[in-house]
């Protein structure tokens, strides 16, 4: 009887843990997706690519294109000699929405898991408290 009691209990401590660990995550999940919500106006997807073209005199010129896909397809366009501060950053921003998208993700399944604990936890309780 004494080892039932002990077991109720690390199961309600675990659900006290389980629930604050939840919390923190869908505060998390919050913060993130006002990012992202922020950051998809400004994000441009696509990277940027050095190419060169030999001379007559079999001289290197390099340039600067812009790539990015548009329904499956790979486009580029010509950027020249150097490359727009504003492009950079916005195709920066574009990586930072995916790391954040990846995050996101990582975390609801998170949450999921945590839910599905919760669920059996609450069901070994409800067993033991009838």
């Amino acid at each position: 009887m004494n080892n039932i009691l002990k077991d109720i209990e690390k199961m309600k401590s675990n659900l006290e843990y389980l629930y604050e660990k939840y919390k923190k995550n869908e505060e998390a999940i919050k913060k993130i997706r006002e990012k992202i919500k922020e950051l998809s106006g400004e994000a441009l997807p696509g990277f940027i690519e050095l190419k060169y073209v030999l001379n007559k005199k079999g001289k290197k010129y390099y340039y600067y294109y812009y790539r990015y896909y548009d329904r499956g397809k790979l486009k580029s366009v010509y950027l020249g000699k150097t490359i727009p501060e504003e492009l950079l950053n916005k195709i920066k921003k574009s990586k930072e929405l995916k790391v954040l998208q990846k995050t996101l993700k990582a975390l609801i399944e998170e949450n999921n898991k945590i839910i599905d604990l919760i669920r059996h936890i609450r069901r070994k309780l409800d067993y033991f408290s009838t």
